[in-house]
């Protein structure tokens, strides 16, 4: 019974429910009714908590930086107080009311009695009041219906903005999402690498305490395995950076990006596959060339308002006045003035200040207009290297599909050459990271297109949600790009374990779904789409473990043995070794020439005959030797050996087994 108190979502019929878990308490006990969940509150939580997967995809992320981005809520923020532009603008040119009153102490001395209205002498001390209602109405001002037009091109430019932040949003969240894949895989392939040089070092040193290789190999391997643990550093530092790039987006850490699926069809937007065409959707609907050209009408719309202000103004304004006193030499009053009147105002000198600013406008048109130029080149620009880049990605990706179905044949040769004692284990390290290098050159090819192809849809000014949406369904829960180590150079399950004295090959890759086909050579072809729907991938091959050989044993007569010294084997004509491996395998003669130069104690033994002296169970026996025998022939089938190198493969292979036969251990 769990011990824990809490609230944990359920998925039932792609329906969410809550459940909660009580401390100490039986799950089959009556919860109290007063201690449910409110459906309301439930449901909320269940909004909040992530998906149950853990993983985010692309449209995920999307969707954070919507509520999160700083950037994009700053555009929001400005778009609101844009908006505010066009009321100001109507609120000049409709009628304004103002009101003011006024109240007044009054002291009046009269030093001297006037005859005529009788007005008395002495001090008289009373309260005035004065209050006053005007109503204007702009009837002509030509600098106000200018800024009107100016305002409602704000407003454009204003929504057109908020747009083109939300299209750099998803150009954004997709470029860090996608940095932070590359990264993990960048991180994946160090780990491989370490891992590969480390045991290709175990390798090197075992080898070398029996003699097989200098001493020399064992410092290159030692240094290519230091190399690879700070290349394994500087990827972990990388993966964090672009963690951190993600965050700045999201607000928040998300430890499992969903990566690009392997069977992702990636069909590129290129209809009309014209780039011209393109180039002059670009150039007529493009965001950022539809602000530019926002900005030179409102410069143009500057220009008339301040060439306004050499026009005269009519206002219409009416006025009632109520004034008051309450006492005075002349006694108190109380009169109420109401007018109408028509102000016409005419400018005829300010100190040229409107003739400076007009030329000022004049230069801000310009420079509006300068700065349309430069967007439109930036657009052609942009629109057509992300055209190019589309075209030329599929082909990179094909061809880079091509480079790892090479180093994978290039690996396999290498390994066999170094099993049969013609490659060291510098060439198989190199080799392995060659295959290293193009799978990674692969799911970057990968990347780069995903970006290429909204980048387009953005220089064409048709970049959505929705086509986040599509290419969202390309991410899926398989590894990042197929980009696995899948020859990681450590044990699989069905290998077996290393111990002293013995060599074991790197690991092969595990079985794909896809079907081996019988000649990979012939039917490894890159498909149409630009990323293969099915990446055929060689069988795994069981690691060939060789016996112990005792400390007593000479390693010269292995280091002698030559491939071009060994006769052809023989086989049926009409048989494929691709085909017939293990036929071919046991019918290999021993040959004479070696065994003549290691005298009588190295004749190889007949098929029943059992090996005479002591340490009998260290000499392989017949299961073993066609154990060896096969491997070899298959492996010289998968990475499409013809005859007479195939045989020639076989005939080392054979030879090796034969010697280990021949020698019993002292």
């Amino acid at each position: 019974m769990p011990e824990t108190d809490g609230v944990f979502p359920s998925k039932t019929a792609d329906k969410t429910h809550m459940f909660t878990y009580r401390k100490n308490q039986p799950s089959k006990s009556p919860r109290p009714p007063e201690k449910k969940i409110p459906l309301a509150i439930a449901c909320l939580i269940g909004l909040l908590l992530p998906p149950v997967s853990g993983a985010v995809d692309l449209l995920d992320v999307y969707r954070l930086g919507i509520e999160n981005d700083a950037e994009y809520r700053s555009a929001m923020a400005t778009n609101r107080a844009e908006q505010e532009m066009e009321p100001q603008a109507w609120a000049s040119l409709l009628p304004t009311v103002a009101f003011s009153g006024t109240t007044t102490a009054n002291r009046e001395d009269v030093i001297q009695k006037a005859l005529l209205t009788g007005q008395a002498e002495g001090e008289f001390d009373y309260n005035s009041k004065q209050l006053r209602l005007t109503v204007s109405q702009p009837i002509f001002h030509k600098d106000l219906w200018n800024a009107l037009e100016q305002a409602q091109e704000r407003v454009e430019q204003a929504d057109t903005t908020l747009i083109l932040a939300r299209q750099a949003l998803m150009i954004r969240v997709a470029e860090r999402y996608l940095q932070t894949l590359r990264a993990r895989d960048d991180l994946l392939f160090a780990e491989s690498e370490k891992t590969a040089t480390e045991q290709q070092l175990t390798q090197a040193q075992q080898r070398f305490e029996v003699g097989f290789i200098a001493v020399t190999d064992i410092e290159e391997t030692r240094a290519a395995r230091d190399l690879a643990i700070a290349r394994e550093i500087e990827a972990k530092n990388q993966l964090n950076n672009t963690h951190e790039a993600l965050r700045e987006v999201t607000g928040e850490y998300l430890s499992e990006l969903a990566p690009l699926g392997r069977q992702a069809r990636m069909a590129g937007p290129l209809e009309p596959d014209d780039i011209d065409q393109w180039t002059e959707t670009a150039l007529a609907r493009n965001l950022e060339v539809a602000v530019a050209r926002r900005a030179v009408n409102i410069a143009e719309a500057e220009i008339r308002r301040i060439d306004s202000g050499h026009l005269p103004t009519l206002d219409l304004v009416g006025a009632h006045d109520r004034s008051s006193r309450n006492g005075g030499s002349s006694g108190g009053n109380d009169v109420m003035t109401s007018t109408v009147s028509l102000q016409l105002n005419v400018p005829i000198f300010q100190g040229g200040m409107v003739l400076s600013r007009s030329r000022e406008a004049m230069h801000r048109h310009t420079q509006a207009a300068e700065e349309l130029d430069k967007t439109q080149r930036s657009v052609h620009r942009r629109t057509r290297d992300a055209f190019l880049g589309i075209e030329s990605g599929t082909s990179r990706i094909q061809a880079l599909w091509q480079a790892l179905q090479s180093t994978e044949a290039a690996l396999d040769a290498t390994k066999a050459g170094f099993e049969a004692g013609t490659r060291t284990s510098v060439d198989v390290l190199n080799a392995e990271r060659e295959r290293l290098r193009a799978k990674r050159d692969y799911a970057g090819a990968r990347y780069d297109y995903v970006l290429d192809v909204l980048r387009l849809k953005q220089a064409a000014g048709t970049l959505s949600e929705q086509d986040l949406i599509t290419i969202n369904t390309w991410f899926g829960t398989e590894q990042s790009a197929g980009m696995a180590p899948a020859r990681m150079a450590q044990s699989q399950p069905n290998e077996p374990q290393m111990t002293e004295g013995q060599t074991t090959s790197v690991p092969a890759v595990p079985a794909p779904t896809v079907p081996v086909p019988t000649d990979p050579v012939q039917t490894a072809t890159v498909p149409t789409a630009p990323v293969p729907t099915g990446e055929p991938q060689p069988e795994p091959i069981q690691a060939r473990t060789e016996p112990a050989p005792a400390q007593a044993i000479q390693p010269e007569p292995v280091q002698q043995v030559q491939p071009t010294q060994l006769e052809p084997a023989p086989t049926e004509p009409t048989q494929s070794p691709a085909t017939q491996p293990r036929q071919v395998a046991r019918t290999e003669p021993v040959p004479e020439k070696k065994e003549e130069a290691e005298g009588p104690r190295e004749k190889v033994p007949e098929e029943n005959e059992e090996p005479e002296g002591e340490g009998v169970a260290a000499i392989p026996g017949e299961e073993e030797t066609d154990a060896v025998l096969d491997v070899a022939a298959h492996r010289g089938a998968l990475i499409g050996l013809k005859e007479p190198a195939l045989d020639t493969l076989i005939d080392v292979a054979a030879h090796r087994a034969a010697l280990f036969r021949a020698t019993p251990p002292r």
